[in-house]
């Protein structure tokens, strides 16, 4: 038996990143729809790392560590080539767009990256991981915060406002998966317990926050990283993580990855024959069904095919 809490929560967390790449909301409610996308929605790739830094604990030694790798490598390079019609037609740069990964799969190649680190440091204290990993997301933090602020001159304020000067292996990856790999080796679930007031507050934080930037920062660019997800997305883990939902069945987290790995072709799908004129028109209800059914034949593939999701 294994406990589906997770499982669960990964499928929840892929439903909430298809919304983020819609961008829910932005046009008829931006307020709204900018707390969401920028705000709520932002704690679904750190809790994937949690999950994932959290199960790292397993991986003790060089052997298991090539394993791992080659789990995650060979996936990111099977979606890469699934990609590779989009990505080699819009790149400017093809061995960046393969070194950094094409939209939401640079989390694989990343967290290969955030994971050799991890495993380097695995043995060192509580504290000097603890405190390494918060400081690294602190500096991403304000990396992309000063860039937002457009306050540097011209060139300095384009590499800050680089996406991948934050969003890497080394300012979120490693600080996430990190976290995940403390909760687990040393049983912060046992002795920390976050009763659901806690999770409302940190999410209320998360709230305020992203207001703020809607309000005084920059209302029409997009937030990867919000402070208060240091505390949000470990309690939001922990407080699922104590939940009992008892199963055998793998199909939800399965399911969840490819909901995850697949939903951005059917978005691109969906604004091309939109942009033909063809007289197709997804909306967001379209693409979350034909999101659904892509994944079940994904799935029902992936029996023959095991590095499929």
């Amino acid at each position: 038996m294994r406990n589906l809490s997770i499982d669960w929560l990964k499928f929840f967390l892929a439903i909430c990143v298809i919304f983020l790449h819609l961008d829910i909301f932005r046009t008829r409610i931006p307020e709204l729809g900018f707390i969401l996308c920028n705000g709520l929605f932002r704690t679904a790739v750190p809790i994937f790392l949690i999950i994932t830094g959290y199960y790292f604990v397993n991986v003790n030694n060089i052997q298991q560590l090539k394993t791992w790798i080659a789990r995650i490598g060979v996936l990111y390079l099977i979606w890469m080539l699934i990609y590779s019609p989009i990505w080699l037609k819009s790149s400017s740069n093809i061995l960046f767009t393969v070194v950094t990964g094409y939209h939401h799969l640079w989390y694989l190649v990343s967290s290969i990256f955030a994971g050799i680190i991890l495993f380097v440091c695995r043995n060192l204290s509580f504290p000097k991981l603890f405190i390494s990993a918060v400081s690294l997301f602190i500096i991403g933090s304000t990396i992309q915060f000063i860039g937002k602020l457009h306050i540097l001159n011209h060139n300095v304020d384009l590499i800050f406002n680089e996406l991948s000067s934050y969003r890497n292996f080394l300012f979120l990856c490693f600080p996430f998966l990190t976290i995940g790999f403390l909760i687990n080796k040393f049983n912060v679930e046992k002795y920390f317990k976050p009763q659901f007031y806690l999770i409302i507050l940190s999410i209320l934080l998360l709230i305020f926050e992203s207001y703020l930037y809607f309000k005084y920062v920059d209302s029409n660019e997009g937030f990867d990283f919000l402070f208060s997800l240091i505390a949000t997305c470990p309690l939001i883990f922990l407080y699922v993580k104590n939940l009992k939902i008892q199963g055998s069945s793998k199909n939800i987290a399965t399911i969840a990855t490819g909901i995850y790995l697949v939903h951005p072709y059917i978005i691109e799908l969906s604004q091309y024959l939109t942009r033909q004129e063809v007289g197709y028109h997804f909306g967001q209800a379209g693409v979350l069904c034909l999101t659904a059914l892509t994944t079940a034949l994904l799935v029902l593939l992936n029996k023959k095919i095991k590095f499929l999701l």
